[in-house]
């Protein structure tokens, strides 16, 4: 009887391997926000500069090499570099310049030729537990050749984050997608 169990329990251990690894998203290693200085590819930070400028007062001055940065890739896909632009101005330790009620500006871009291709441009609400960067939840699907994600916000109630909305880049720019999301 303790052998049958033995066998049936090896089998149960194989196939949920199998089931994991074959479900599982293949992405890079690079999962967690990190100062933009230590992951962007070379020109990725002339580029968020000069996109960035706009969006800010010409007196204030701002390193964005201190704002965070995320790396999403499956395999087969492009790399999306999102970035959180929320630092501190120098002087102002209190005020970001690039956030209000409605989140703070993330940017993101795929690499385009021998340059960068800017194709998000949003405010995303990260104003989560302890100021936290938005949980942005990579997932299996890619469209376009480029990773989705999955935004998920946190519920002080419940203690949980729970899924928002998944955004997939249609081949200009990321757009919210609707219906639950299926798995190739």
């Amino acid at each position: 009887m303790s052998i049958k169990r033995l066998v049936y329990g090896a089998i149960v251990v194989t196939l949920s391997g199998v089931l994991i690894w074959q479900i599982a998203p293949s992405f890079s290693n690079e999962s967690s926000w990190q100062p933009a200085s230590q992951i962007a590819p070379p020109g990725l930070l002339q580029r968020l500069q000069q996109d960035y400028a706009p969006h800010i007062p010409s007196n204030a001055t701002v390193d964005v090499r201190q704002m965070q940065m995320l790396k999403l890739q499956q395999s087969g896909s492009l790399p999306l570099y999102l970035v959180n632009t929320r630092i501190h101005t120098s002087g102002n330790q209190k005020k970001t310049p690039t956030c209000g009620f409605g989140g703070c500006l993330f940017l993101g871009y795929i690499p385009d030729n021998s340059s960068f291709k800017q194709v998000f441009n949003g405010l995303i609400n990260d104003f989560q537990v302890q100021g936290k960067p938005p949980v942005i939840k990579p997932i299996a699907r890619t469209m376009n050749r480029v990773p989705c994600f999955q935004l998920t916000t946190y519920n002080p109630r419940t203690g949980k984050s729970n899924p928002t909305q998944t955004l997939c880049f249609n081949g200009g720019d990321f757009t919210p997608v609707g219906g639950k999301v299926k798995y190739p």
